[in-house]
């Protein structure tokens, strides 16, 4: 399954998404939201999300994607400016 096929999975009754990395061993910034956006919408549907088998880089990118404080995760709505840093 692909992160294109969680799409899928929104209205089919799905609980919980586990995706196995073992096999990903570089995570750009592309790649991070690849991973990302498609967790955030399940969890916006109530669905848990699981990455597991997480190779050193990328394990290491997402760690301190994790490590961000909630308010780093902004959520800008379409026509809405961007909030200024505090």
């Amino acid at each position: 399954m692909t992160f294109r096929d969680v799409d899928g999975a929104f209205d089919s009754g799905v609980d919980v998404v586990a995706c196995g990395m073992q096999n990903l061993t570089f995570l750009d910034v592309v790649g991070l939201h690849a991973v990302l956006d498609p967790a955030r919408r399940l969890d916006a549907r109530g669905i848990t999300f699981f990455a597991y088998d997480r190779q050193r880089q990328p394990r290491r990118l997402l760690g301190l994607i994790e490590e961000l404080p909630p308010a780093a995760d902004i959520r800008v709505k379409a026509g809405e400016p961007v909030p200024s840093p505090v």
